[in-house]
């Protein structure tokens, strides 16, 4: 079981159309997690992709040579009693870690972005 760490992640993600400095963009993916049972928190931090292929371009790219849309777009944290909520089974498959976290964005709980707290209610698991 993980009780403190820094997981950095490809697998899911959340799709929802927008457009971010100018490009209509739908792929938004957790880039990294940290979390500590202890303290009963986890924060994430999401990048915007105009579509997986792009995501899964820019992993392969040469430093710079191919950027997300926008680098840290949203984060998620979740404290007490909202980590307790989400995470209170003692989860210890990352992607549990993962999807948990998605769902409480899509709760709209513990999300910080421009785009507003509530903006990932409707988004899709991807």
């Amino acid at each position: 079981m993980h009780h403190l760490g820094t997981l950095y992640l490809t697998k899911m993600a959340l799709l929802k159309t927008c457009i971010a400095r100018g490009t209509t963009a739908e792929y938004f993916r957790i880039e990294a997690l940290k979390y500590d049972r202890a303290r009963k928190e986890i924060s994430a931090w999401l990048n915007l992709y105009v579509d997986a292929a792009h995501a899964a371009a820019v992993k392969v790219a040469p430093i710079k040579a191919n950027l997300a849309v926008d680098e840290n777009i949203a984060n998620v944290r979740l404290l007490g009693a909202d980590f307790d909520a989400y995470f209170e089974t003692g989860t210890a498959d990352d992607d549990k870690l993962v999807q948990q976290t998605y769902n409480a964005m899509k709760a709209g709980v513990g999300v910080i972005s421009d785009l507003g707290s509530d903006f990932f209610t409707d988004a899709a698991d991807v």
